[in-house]
């Protein structure tokens, strides 16, 4: 389409894997799993067109593999080049509430790590306290971006983000907005370049959706996305500790709340499935929730952040570190 611009290279496993990128073990517990899949292998691994993507987004063995994270994080603990990203999908109803995660991204070799390190719920439908604690998020994380969902109604969230409030007697600033709609761009109150840090996301169906979708279960098979491990592991580890149990009970919950939310963000990863459905002349990934009773708040939230994480920062960074002999680009075999 624009091959002044871009291009696109396809291979098999087997060159990644000749030069370490992939683990050989992972490749034959992959063919040995009880839910291979021929189709999905060769789309995954050999870059082949094999059909529509169909079945369960994510397995059980997936969801072992990628809940490794141990420790969350209350507040910015980040070294080197690492940031925090905020990212939360905004309450529609009455009922609901503002699923938020805190996502740890960690520059490497060859990949951004996009590790969840924090999740909770804002259960407010009234905006000001919904923005109240996005920004408060943000200050305890020194976050780089603030992602949020504004499709229908969440879009109010922008004017109470963007402007200074109160939260407890403190003062809370104003946010600034990387990508206002053109009719609104000269409302909203323009900030110093580093507190323009919010996205508005707006992929409830369609094309980005569809890339947003791509993008996160491509990084997730590849290893890329990590969350807190599971409760009960969390509770065994810690429980272990004399200084947690002296903990008031109060306390003991808060600190577990975090890995409570990720189970509940693997039990809306479970219930996902993929549909490979057409938009017009394009193909995109669709997600289908199996039960309709067991949202996807979390799963949204997520998917948005590595999204804009990879588009505002993980390309750009790439670009810039690897400029220069065009033989750093190459693997063969």
């Amino acid at each position: 389409i624009d091959p002044k611009h871009y291009m696109a290279i396809s291979m098999s496993y087997k060159i990644p894997v000749l030069h370490g990128l992939i683990d050989r073990q992972t490749i034959k517990e992959v063919i040995a799993s009880p839910s291979f899949d021929r189709d999905s292998f060769e789309r995954e691994y050999e870059s082949k067109w094999s059909g529509s993507m169909k079945g369960s987004a994510v397995d059980k063995s997936t969801m072992n593999k990628i809940r490794k994270i141990v420790q969350s994080d209350w507040h910015n603990k980040a070294k080197d080049e690492e940031f925090y990203v905020v990212s939360a999908d905004m309450a529609k109803d009455g009922t609901a509430n503002t699923a938020v995660v805190v996502i740890k991204v960690t520059p490497r070799d060859y990949n951004f790590l996009y590790q969840i390190v924090n999740a909770f719920t804002v259960d407010s439908t009234d905006y000001l306290v919904v923005s109240n604690e996005l920004k408060l998020a943000v200050k305890n994380y020194e976050a780089r971006l603030l992602v949020y969902d504004a499709n229908g109604i969440g879009a109010a969230i922008r004017d109470w983000l963007n402007k200074e409030s109160v939260y407890n007697g403190e003062i809370m600033p104003g946010l600034g907005i990387i990508n206002p709609p053109k009719d609104s761009a000269k409302d909203v109150k323009k900030y110093h370049p580093k507190d323009t840090i919010c996205y508005e996301v707006k992929a409830s169906t369609g094309r980005l959706a569809g890339e947003i979708n791509q993008l996160f279960f491509s990084r997730l098979k590849s290893g890329t996305i990590k969350m807190l491990i599971p409760t009960k592991f969390a509770l065994a580890k810690f429980g272990a500790k004399a200084s947690f149990n002296k903990k008031p009970a109060t306390e003991r919950k808060r600190l577990l709340r975090p890995y409570q939310f990720c189970d509940k963000l693997e039990e809306e990863l479970l219930n996902l499935e993929l549909v490979d459905v057409k938009d017009g002349a394009t193909q995109v990934l669709k997600v289908v929730r199996r039960n309709s009773k067991i949202e996807k708040d979390f799963f949204s939230a997520f998917s948005y952040g590595v999204y804009v994480a990879h588009h505002q920062y993980e390309i750009k960074y790439y670009t810039k570190k690897k400029q220069g002999n065009a033989a750093d680009y190459i693997m063969y075999g």
